[in-house]
C-alpha cells in the first residue's frame, strides 16, 4: 500500500535519489511532483 503512493514519485528522479541537501528543497521538488502528477 505505502509503495503505490510514493510510486509516482519514481517518476521525479531528483525527488526520488534525494539530490537536495536541504530539506525545504527536497519539500519544494516533492509539491512540484505532486501538482504535476
Amino acid at each position: 500500500m505505502i509503495e503505490g503512493r510514493f510510486c509516482w514519485l519514481k517518476d521525479f528522479h531528483s525527488v526520488a535519489t534525494r539530490y537536495d541537501k536541504f530539506a525545504r528543497n527536497f519539500l519544494a521538488s516533492v509539491y512540484l511532483a505532486a501538482i504535476v502528477t
